[in-house]
Parts: C-alpha cells; sequence; structure tokens
C-alpha cells in the first residue's frame, strides 16, 4: 500500500515517515496535507497523521503514538 508524505522537506511527519526506512518505491509525495487526507479518506495509501486530524473514515494500523516537535506560526502584520 502507498505511504504518503508531504513535499514539505522541514515537515516533522515527512521526516518522520523517511526515519522509519519503509520502501523508497511505497512513497509518494504530495503537495498539501488535505490532498494526503483526502486520498486516506479514500483508501488508497496510509500516512503518519496527528491525532487531532482523525476522522470516522480512518483506521489506525497500531497503537504506536510519537511526539514530534512542531511550532506554530501566524502571519507578521508590518
Amino acid at each position: 500500500m502507498p505511504i504518503f508524505i508531504n513535499n514539505d522537506e522541514h515537515c516533522p511527519l515527512r521526516a518522520k515517515t523517511l526515519a522509519l526506512n519503509y520502501p523508497f518505491e511505497n512513497l509518494i509525495t504530495v503537495d498539501s496535507l488535505s490532498q494526503i487526507l483526502n486520498l486516506v479518506e479514500k483508501g488508497q495509501g496510509m500516512a503518519l497523521l496527528p491525532i487531532f486530524l482523525m476522522k470516522d473514515k480512518f483506521k489506525t494500523i497500531n497503537n504506536h503514538c510519537d511526539f514530534i516537535k512542531y511550532y506554530g506560526y501566524q502571519h507578521n502584520r508590518v
């Protein structure tokens, strides 16, 4: 089954997915998180996702939970 990763090279979920050493031929780079969510929801592959994005149509494949560093950003009004 394909494994979707974000094309943003600074994405912590992308980094974590790559660190898990899945076979390279199973990795598919996708342009946006919304596209990843759409593809996973349609059952066309899987992805590492934050818990807060879980939907009823998603199925967890294990009980493992990692803590990933992330940053919050907002527009800087000049």
